[in-house]
């Protein structure tokens, strides 16, 4: 593996090293996992049912391969709520929190969304603790804000937010929890969600052992 990551960038033609970025090499990436990356801000606040993407095996792109950035995975359906935004107001959405049991029975849990159709399926025809398989997209984006705010006379003064998006969007699956034979153990799922719990009960200590550390002045005497 290795040395196939060296030999990219002799075989792969890069963007920034492109003439035209037309002309940069486009690739697969396929054979990835899904994970959960919780981390605790700076102000002490937890970021967690948040996800990464490990990719294992990147080839040139194929006439026949389609662009797009999608995932399958088989999991347990979690807590499942209505979407709502910043101004409390549901958003017409359903935020359904997954569980993907990895590497040595670890627990992630990482939050979809689901609309439309795959919404009201949801809805009716899975419950939570249900083993199923879900196929989606992964919608990743960033853009720009413009808010204009009015003042006494003049003008309005514009300032620009910048606004990103990471989410998995639910578009098929299972149309109802698998039998037991392929489902996961309740009792087993159980134990990795709460060795979940204790991970992220380590990681707020860390976090505020670090800050104090971090917080501490020198006493020079004067």
């Amino acid at each position: 593996m290795y040395k196939r990551i060296l030999e990219y960038g002799q075989t792969l033609i890069s963007a920034t090293a492109a003439e035209d970025p037309s002309m940069a090499s486009k690739v697969k990436i396929s054979g990835a996992s899904l994970t959960e990356n919780a981390y605790y801000r700076q102000d002490g606040t937890l970021v967690e049912k948040n996800f990464a993407i490990k990719g294992s095996f990147i080839n040139k792109q194929r006439d026949t391969d389609e662009e797009g950035a999608t995932f399958e995975v088989s999991g347990v359906v979690g807590k499942m709520l209505n979407e709502v935004d910043k101004d409390g107001q549901e958003t017409g959405r359903l935020l359904v929190d997954f569980i993907i049991i990895g590497y040595k029975g670890v627990a992630h849990v990482v939050r979809m969304v689901a609309e439309g159709a795959s919404k009201a399926h949801i809805e009716n025809n899975w419950n939570q603790g249900d083993t199923v398989n879900v196929n989606g997209k992964i919608n990743m984006y960033s853009s720009i804000r413009i808010v204009k705010e009015e003042q006494g006379f003049g003008e309005p003064i514009e300032r620009k937010i910048p606004e990103f998006r990471q989410e998995l969007v639910i578009i098929g699956g299972s149309k109802y929890g698998l039998d037991e034979a392929y489902s996961y153990d309740a009792s087993d799922v159980k134990v990795a969600v709460d060795e979940r719990a204790a991970y992220l009960k380590t990681l707020e200590q860390n976090k505020k052992e670090s800050t104090t550390s971090t917080n501490k002045k020198p006493n020079f005497g004067f």
